[in-house]
């Protein structure tokens, strides 16, 4: 799936391939860390509800990083 979307979609080639492949491992493997330091039971509705979190929390990380890409900035109003 991953690889899908920055080939298809982003179309992302040679060194932006690689680093956004690179980025995404890197957000993946703090958010498990993350994760299994709360102390929360497997199986159990806050481990979902915080699974959940961090997916929200991915999701709204990816559409900045492609926005920061695209050339949109964030600035007060």
């Amino acid at each position: 799936m991953d690889e899908y979307i920055r080939r298809d979609v982003l179309k992302l080639k040679g060194k932006d391939f690689a680093a956004t492949e690179e980025l995404v491992s890197e957000c993946a493997s703090r958010v498990h860390n993350t994760l299994m330091h709360q102390n929360i039971k497997p199986g159990t509705k806050e481990a979902f509800l915080a699974y959940v979190a961090c997916l929200h929390q991915l999701y709204l990380f990816g559409a900045a990083v492609q926005l920061k890409r695209m050339g949109y900035h964030m600035t007060r109003i």
